[in-house]
């Protein structure tokens, strides 16, 4: 064959990689490059995990068998999303619970990576007793196939209309309220809903003022900003910072994995990679003390003291009130709505995104 007439007249020269190190260069002959693809699974916590305050406890099992969280966000959805979803081969697991009484609560959706994670991670939420995965009732539902992984992912974190500010505007179910003050929606219609299910703050509230009302009940001082940056993630102590944090506070407004891309003048920010953005209701950091000079990026905890000693690297932890950080990393501000079959208020919540708020 030509082919091979021609590799014995021009022989194959050896391919060199060149390999660059901080100290040295290495020159390594023979070598194809090869990218590893880890294998994801997606991961999706029920909403009794987030009032419990278990989302930390969860991460940390992920970490223990040496999974990298890679997607994280808290959401709420309609009932006519969450139908669509537990009508789906294989996520039915609440024969008895209807989907419209899951509308007002959060879940929090992760993908993590790592060997076998689909089979490790479906062992994980399929334990029929061990916390806390089942503590009493399921806690979390993972995906069992790579086929299951895409339609998951798919449908938790799908990719936004790219004018969704104009669509969310114009909607006559979300009512808006975005970092700058502007509010679109039936506003009045869901302050109603909220004073009745005792989801305002009567601190906040004004009676001849709605819109005031309903901005200032998410605006407001009891809420802070808290980021878990990227090296806490690398060196997987994410989970018991999130768990220290979650137990420090009435309860997460927020929740989302950020990049140093999408906040460029952030200054919470200390290596180009990813951390953990969060929104805490009534945040009470007593007993953690943020240590700026240390060097090894440690994490202490004093059970006798009952305190935290936690390196600055590690976490960045705002102001009560302090709105510059839910403009930079919340740019879609807080959302609710009266769902039209349940009648249950939802949301409240600082969503990374609207891709699952479908009426």
């Amino acid at each position: 064959m030509a082919f091979e007439e021609d590799k014995k007249l021009s022989p194959r020269k050896k391919a060199r990689l060149m390999v660059e190190d901080i100290d040295e260069t290495m020159m390594v002959e023979d070598m194809e490059k090869t990218v590893e693809v880890k294998e994801r699974t997606f991961v999706l916590c029920f909403p009794n995990v987030v009032v419990y305050k278990n989302v930390g406890d969860i991460l940390m099992e992920f970490e223990k068998i040496s999974l990298n969280l890679i997607r994280m966000r808290l959401v709420c959805a309609t009932e006519k999303f969450l139908t669509q979803f537990f009508s789906m081969e294989g996520r039915n697991i609440f024969h008895d619970i209807p989907p419209a009484d899951f509308c007002p609560w959060p879940f929090v959706a992760m993908v993590v990576e790592g060997d076998n994670a689909i089979t490790e991670v479906h062992r994980l939420t399929s334990e029929t007793e061990r916390f806390p995965f089942r503590s009493p009732a399921i806690r979390a539902y993972s995906s069992v196939t790579v086929a299951n992984v895409e339609e998951d992912c798919g449908l938790w974190f799908g990719i936004d209309s790219p004018n969704w500010i104009d669509e969310a505007k114009e909607s006559n179910h979300l009512a808006c309220a975005f970092p700058g003050g502007q509010l679109f929606g039936p506003v009045e219609t869901v302050v109603k809903k909220l004073l009745e299910q005792h989801l305002l703050s009567y601190r906040y509230f004004k009676e001849n003022d709605s819109s005031s009302s309903f901005y200032s009940n998410f605006y407001n001082d009891d809420l802070t900003f808290v980021l878990i940056r990227p090296l806490a993630i690398k060196k997987q102590y994410a989970g018991q910072l999130l768990s220290i944090i979650e137990n420090m506070g009435f309860g997460f407004r927020g929740m989302d994995l950020v990049t140093e891309s999408e906040v460029p003048t952030s200054d919470a920010w200390p290596v180009d990679a990813y951390g953990i953005a969060l929104l805490v209701e009534c945040f009470n950091p007593k007993v953690i003390q943020i240590n700026k000079s240390c060097k090894d990026s440690r994490m202490l905890i004093d059970k006798n003291k009952g305190t935290v000693e936690i390196c600055s690297d590690l976490i960045s932890i705002g102001k009560p009130g302090d709105f510059r950080m839910i403009d930079r990393y919340f740019k879609c501000g807080t959302v609710s709505w009266v769902d039209s079959s349940s009648g249950a208020s939802c949301g409240g919540l600082f969503l990374p995104t609207l891709s699952s708020l479908r009426f």
